[in-house]
């Protein structure tokens, strides 16, 4: 028994893999479930690429992987019989990285989309494939888009389209998302990356009609854990697009670009001291300062200066700080310097402070040659116990 099982996997490993799919028919057959193997016996097997390679007599059936000697059920995401195909599918892709989507059963794309290992397949496919295997994947997975933009795998798969989609395949797309939702999906763990690959990869007409849809949601989403990020990503994409457009001397483009982002800036200048103590409304305010144009980002920049004493010791409020004296001009800098070196021995306390030291260790490193000699002076003074 010992040397058959060696032959068995031996046979295996030779790619003698129709064993396996007798043994998958025979285990789901005793589950009582009506599932036709996908490995069949044939002469010969050509796919899309090429020739699959695989011993004498045991090959794939005509019509690619998952074309079973029954028709397909449809194209729905299911267990059973589709179960039992897709767990063939994955064997197959596995063992064959040459196979693109015309290989495979169309009915199964779907299912692939939301298994590890089928997402990171189709991911492929639609990267490196063909115009047509992208549409292929498009129109197999558009019908599930509710449920694949809400998991851990499928929302990937979305994101390649949008990445690697044309024109066409991202009109459809984005059609199915206003569908779902736009707010819905910046508020969900995986939906929110959708967003913001749409925002990165859209082209700029279709980028400022969608942040629109954010117009009344950027306080929810800044405080959101998910939504945070899809303004971050606004931010980001929208200035660097009105900056591009100022360096090409499109001076009426940089400037409706930059209008088109207001409304945020304005909710961050509005709400700036907040903001700034919140966990994830410190991150959209490093953002504005870091990415926005000129006169937003002074906007930002003034209103935090009026507040920083109170930002500097907080455990988010800091962060704000530091980002401030690298993006900040030196009258920026100058504010924070006064409020560390105060005659009142504060200066101590914060460099001992669990958050203001970071701030402290950041005016050294970003600030002029004379804040570090003010620093400097203040470390070498005397302490109060010393004095005693």
């Amino acid at each position: 028994s010992q040397n058959q099982g060696n032959d068995n996997r031996n046979m295996i490993e030779d790619g003698r893999i129709g064993i396996l799919a007798d043994q998958l028919h025979s285990f789901d057959m005793n589950k009582g479930n009506n599932f036709s193997p996908a490995f069949t016996a044939t002469s010969s097997f050509t796919t899309s690429t090429g020739a699959i390679s695989s011993s004498p007599g045991t090959v794939l059936s005509v019509g690619g992987l998952g074309a079973s000697s029954s028709p397909a059920s449809g194209d729905g995401i299911a267990g059973g019989r589709m179960s039992a195909e897709l767990q063939n599918a994955l064997f197959f892709v596995k063992r064959n990285p040459g196979v693109t989507l015309f290989d495979v059963n169309a009915s199964i794309i779907a299912n692939l989309a939301i298994d590890p290992e089928g997402s990171r397949f189709l991911q492929k496919r639609i990267k490196l494939g063909t115009h047509e295997e992208r549409h292929l994947a498009l129109e197999k997975v558009l019908p599930h888009l509710a449920l694949l933009w809400q998991d851990a795998s499928g929302n990937y798969v979305l994101q390649q389209l949008l990445e690697h989609g044309d024109e066409e395949t991202r009109n459809e797309l984005m059609k199915g998302v206003e569908k779902e939702g736009v707010v819905a999906l910046s508020l969900h763990m995986h939906g929110c990356r959708v967003v913001q690959k749409a925002i990165k990869c859209l082209d700029q007409t279709q980028v400022t009609t969608l942040i629109t849809k954010f117009r009344s949601q950027v306080l929810n989403f800044t405080h959101d854990p998910n939504g945070n990020h899809v303004i971050q990503k606004c931010i980001q994409v929208m200035s660097s697009l009105a900056k591009a457009a100022a360096s090409r001397n499109d001076t009426d483009m940089a400037s409706s670009l930059s209008d088109q982002l207001q409304f945020v800036v304005d909710d961050v200048v509005a709400n700036v001291e907040s903001l700034s103590k919140h966990r994830y409304g410190c991150r959209v305010v490093q953002r504005a300062i870091e990415f926005c144009v000129e006169h937003q980002k002074d906007a930002v920049l003034k209103k935090i200066v009026e507040c920083h004493a109170s930002l500097v010791d907080d455990q988010y409020g800091n962060y704000v700080i530091q980002q401030s004296l690298v993006c900040g001009r030196e009258e920026h800098q100058r504010e924070v310097i006064k409020t560390l070196i105060k005659n009142d021995g504060s200066f101590v306390r914060l460099s001992k402070h669990k958050y203001a030291s970071n701030v402290v260790e950041g005016m050294l490193k970003n600030g002029t040659d004379q804040h570090r000699v003010l620093i400097l002076e203040e470390l070498l003074k005397p302490s109060i116990s010393n004095k005693n």
